[in-house]
């Protein structure tokens, strides 16, 4: 994380909160002529003289983790579904299911998920639901590529992780066969969800 100092935290506040790097529960920032200082949720100009910032080291501002936020600690990716307080630490129960139980994390370990995180998560998932691999495709398989086409998967090369799909061409009239990298498929369903129509 990058830290400001003296005149480049001044530099940062015109575009930033910041907070001091000894994190005591304020934030920041240059705001109309005036240097704003925001603490539990409530902003205002504030009387700070300028020395301050050449005596603290200031990280960018993030706002506190709440309940149902996707975070991240070094190796996963998952949603706080609680709280609690144990020997003055503050700890997350997650939604990450390991072990037989929800993981715990302490709080100062873990940082918001970016969107790329949330999604790859979201579509690991998605996968695991139904019992496989990230990107395990199997034949019989609906997906769909970045143009929203709908495909059948016809085949997989595992190995290069590589999928045959059939679909209609743009005009609907004839069916196309194409080879696609299993990252750039997005499940529509899997072939385990089909309804099956009895005879």
């Amino acid at each position: 994380m990058e830290t400001y100092t003296g005149f480049k935290a001044i530099e940062r506040m015109k575009t930033n909160w910041i907070t001091p790097n000894s994190n005591n529960g304020s934030a920041y920032k240059y705001n109309e002529g005036e240097i704003w200082m925001m603490c539990g949720g409530l902003a205002g100009p504030c009387n700070i003289t300028i020395n301050s910032f050449f005596d603290d080291e200031f990280v960018d501002y993030e706002e506190p983790l709440q309940m149902e936020d996707w975070v991240t600690s070094l190796k996963h990716t998952f949603k706080i579904k609680g709280k609690y307080t144990k020997d003055g630490l503050d700890f997350a129960i997650t939604d990450f299911y390991s072990s037989g139980c929800y993981q715990h994390y302490p709080f100062e370990c873990l940082r918001k998920a970016t969107p790329e995180e949330i999604e790859k998560e979201k579509r690991r998932r998605m996968f695991e639901n139904v019992g496989r691999e990230l990107n395990e495709f199997k034949v019989g398989d609906c997906v769909k590529d970045d143009n929203d086409s709908y495909m059948k998967v016809e085949d997989v090369i595992s190995d290069l992780k590589i999928v045959l799909c059939s679909y209609y061409d743009s005009n609907a009239c004839a069916i196309v066969r194409g080879r696609f990298k299993s990252v750039e498929l997005t499940p529509v369903f899997f072939v385990e969800n089909i309804v099956q129509v009895e005879d």
